[in-house]
């Protein structure tokens, strides 16, 4: 039988989330910045936001 110290248990569920919250701050700031970069030439082309991004996931 295994028997997990649960000092370690919790340091180590803290570990993994401080890590998800992470990979969560930066997977918004990259759509973010994505989309702000992205702002000058949709409104130049007129297009709406669906249509504007739907040719760009289409396309790649």
């Amino acid at each position: 039988m295994v028997n997990f110290d649960p000092e370690f248990m919790t340091a180590f569920m803290v570990s993994i989330l401080a890590v998800a919250a992470v990979t969560a701050v930066l997977t918004v700031a990259v759509a973010i910045s994505g989309v702000v970069r992205n702002r000058k030439i949709r409104l130049i082309r007129r297009e709406s936001i669906p249509t504007y991004y739907g040719r760009l996931v289409a396309h790649h």
